[in-house]
């Protein structure tokens, strides 16, 4: 399929042990994130262990099931907006599915509407796809995943309470869109039980995946 094209050309030839966790290959799919079982997930990993991977496989694999479907990676600052848009465009042009972004806050831009028709994969600010909701409220119909990267950014002063709101917004969105996956990425996630019971109360098919393993091992210094 796409994804397997995709992969193969980026000379991915095997995956991590949090990849192989987080979707369960050797179970069928059975409990992984991607299972029918799982339409919120909730995946706590250490920097640098191929978290923007799996949001990657995630997307590709939503596409691949629909190809008018579209989907929504929500990062927390303009930098890594252009950061992913550049390494996701560069990939997924390759098979023929458009990339694109949008910053700013909750304003309304005259080239929203223009941008929001024509690809399949928008990169979001969460002030930015909190003013769409707002000025769009069926954004999400024909949406059917959304990654919301950096988690931990909800307990931050100031933006925190915007962003516990955007999330608020998604998951009032799945009881509307059967359809709609959530993948919530956090590699620093101290309180990770309170969001397990927050993100389990709004659906039973909620699945949280906490991955300690590292691609290198820590050491630990100390300073005479």
């Amino acid at each position: 399929g796409w994804a397997t094209e995709v992969l193969t050309m980026d000379s991915l030839v095997e995956m991590w042990l949090p990849h192989r966790e987080a979707f369960r290959l050797s179970s069928g799919l059975s409990k992984g994130i991607l299972s029918d079982e799982a339409m919120i997930s909730l995946v706590n990993m250490p920097t640098s262990s191929g978290k923007s991977l799996i949001a990657e496989i995630a997307i590709l694999f939503e596409l691949t099931k629909n190809p008018s479907c579209k989907a929504i990676w929500v990062v927390p600052s303009r930098a890594l907006v252009f950061e992913i848009q550049c390494r996701l465009s560069d990939r997924f042009r390759r098979i023929g599915i458009s990339v694109s972004s949008l910053t700013g806050g909750l304003e309304a831009d005259p080239d929203d509407a223009e941008v929001l028709s024509l690809p399949r994969v928008l990169i979001l600010t969460p002030e930015k796809l909190d003013g769409l909701l707002r000025r769009h409220p069926n954004l999400l119909d024909l949406v059917h995943i959304v990654v919301v990267d950096e988690m931990q950014r909800i307990g931050e002063t100031g933006r925190g309470f915007l962003f516990e709101t955007v999330i608020a917004w998604l998951l009032l969105s799945i009881e509307q869109n059967h359809n709609l996956r959530l993948l919530f990425l956090s590699a620093v996630l101290p309180n990770r039980p309170e969001f397990e019971v927050w993100l389990g109360q709004q659906s039973s098919k909620f699945v949280s995946k906490w991955i300690t393993w590292r691609p290198t091992r820590l050491a630990l210094f100390e300073t005479l």
